[in-house]
Formats: structure tokens, C-alpha cells, sequence
């Protein structure tokens, strides 16, 4: 499931964040990525914007499988082509 928001608060000791309301435990499989390159949990800092996939565990907790720390790059024109479904064809 997908999430995102920003960080509100990091346990370095329980391995989780909290984004507004919830809160995502880290695992040794999540993967970590900030600018497109390999990231880790240290890598996140209080009031970062991160984005990623997260699963329920049979616990009822939130399993982060990836995290995406920053802003989400743009990729290849795509908000373009979705602006452009959005316009009116009678309007140039």
C-alpha cells in the first residue's frame, strides 16, 4: 500500500518512523533510496518528505518494504500527460 507525508518523528533504536499519525517499522529488507541513489535509515531526518510501500503485518503493524526519502522526482513528462487528459479540448 502506498503512503507519504512527512517524517514527524525517528526511534534510530526501534528501527521506526512516524509520518503524521502512523507509525512505519524498518526491517533489514526495507529498501532505502534518496535522489534515485541507495539510502538507509539514517539517511531520514525529521520533516523530510518520504514517499514508498508499506504492508500490514499479521500484528497489526505497518511494514515499510520501501521508503523514498525527498521529494519524488519527476518522471519523464508524466504530470504532463496527465495535465493534458485534465484540459478542455475546446480551450488552445
Amino acid at each position: 500500500m502506498p503512503f507519504r507525508g512527512k517524517i514527524s518523528a525517528l526511534d534510530p533504536k526501534a528501527r521506526t518512523i512516524t509520518v503524521g499519525k502512523r507509525v512505519f517499522h524498518t526491517t533489514a529488507e526495507t529498501r532505502f533510496t534518496k535522489a534515485g541513489k541507495p539510502a538507509t535509515f539514517e539517511d531520514a531526518q525529521v520533516g523530510d518528505e518520504i514517499g514508498g510501500q508499506y504492508r500490514p503485518t499479521a500484528e497489526g503493524k505497518l511494514e515499510a518494504a520501501s521508503i523514498r526519502i525527498g521529494a519524488k522526482a519527476s518522471e519523464g513528462g508524466g504530470k504532463a500527460v496527465g495535465d493534458a487528459q485534465k484540459r478542455d479540448p475546446a480551450k488552445p
